[in-house]
C-alpha cells in the first residue's frame, strides 16, 4: 500500500517575485467571518508558530477584530525579537486540496508587517506533504 502524499503550492517569494532555493513559498486560505483571506506564507520548519502579519492585504479589515483577541502571547524572533501574538480562530483553513481544517488557531502580529509564516504548529501534523522546488 502506498503512501498518499498532498503537493503544497509553490509560491513566489512576495517582495522579490522569485523562486529559488533559499526559502520555500506557499498559499494558504481561510476564513473570517465568511470572508476568505488568501495568504502566501514561507515555510519555516525552524518556526514554532505560524504567525501572520496583520499588515497582509488581505487582513487589514480584520485588523481591530483580531487585536481585540483575549488570546494573547508572546514569542521571539530568530533574531530575538520580541512579537506580541494575537490568537484568533479561523475556519476552513486550507494547505493544500486534501488538507483543509475546520477550526483552528492561528497567531497574527503587527511586528511582522505584511510577512507570513507557516510553521511547525500546522506542519507537524501533516507528515506526508511533498515540497517541491
Amino acid at each position: 500500500m502506498g503512501a498518499n502524499r498532498s503537493e503544497l503550492e509553490k509560491a513566489a517569494n512576495p517582495a522579490t517575485k522569485a523562486f529559488n532555493r533559499e526559502s520555500y513559498f506557499t498559499k494558504i486560505t481561510f476564513d473570517i467571518n465568511n470572508k476568505t483571506v488568501k495568504i502566501t506564507t514561507k515555510i519555516d520548519t525552524g518556526a514554532t508558530y505560524t504567525v501572520i502579519g496583520l499588515e497582509n492585504k488581505g487582513l487589514i479589515r480584520f485588523k481591530d477584530k483580531i487585536l481585540k483577541s483575549s488570546m494573547r502571547g508572546i514569542a521571539y524572533d530568530a533574531s530575538g525579537t520580541k512579537l506580541k501574538l494575537y490568537g484568533y480562530i479561523v475556519e476552513n483553513f486550507r494547505l493544500t486540496d486534501e488538507i483543509t481544517l475546520d477550526k483552528i488557531k492561528l497567531f497574527f502580529s503587527e511586528d511582522i508587517g505584511n510577512k507570513a509564516l507557516l510553521g511547525m504548529d500546522i506542519l507537524r501534523n501533516c507528515r506526508k506533504i511533498k515540497c517541491t522546488i
